[in-house]
């Protein structure tokens, strides 16, 4: 569902880590991009393009090779990425696990790790 700001919501159904379908928040930016490769016939009801989890990180791990950026990319890359962005820019942990949901602040540790450290460069300067 786009919103007149250009953001949108999207519904995500259960998960390994959620038993409850729950939605999140897409970015302009991701809203533009999702729109730019979207099929026109596309069921919105529907999952995303009508792609499993695998084929997604299949997909991911496809492109980062193709674009030079190395192993290392997988359908977890989207949330770590996200979490990071969020970390940097200071949300606090129970929004970040929110919107990457999950149910422990242990997984927003791992993912942020690297920000939580550059934070420390303000102090110790």
């Amino acid at each position: 569902m786009r919103w007149d700001d250009g953001s949108g919501r999207l519904t995500v159904g259960r998960s390994k880590t959620d038993a409850e379908a729950r939605t999140v928040y897409l970015t302009p930016a991701s809203m533009e991009a999702l729109t730019a490769i979207r099929p026109a016939d596309a069921d919105g009801a529907a999952a995303v393009f009508g792609l499993s989890a695998a084929s997604i990180s299949r997909r991911i791990r496809t492109a980062a090779a193709v674009a030079g950026l190395g192993r290392g990319f997988s359908g977890h890359s989207g949330p770590v990425g996200m979490a990071r962005r969020m970390a940097a820019a200071g949300a606090p942990t129970h929004e970040i696990m929110a919107q990457g949901r999950w149910k422990t602040a242990r997984m927003v540790e791992v993912y942020t790790r690297s920000e939580e450290a550059g934070r420390a460069a303000k102090w110790l300067a």
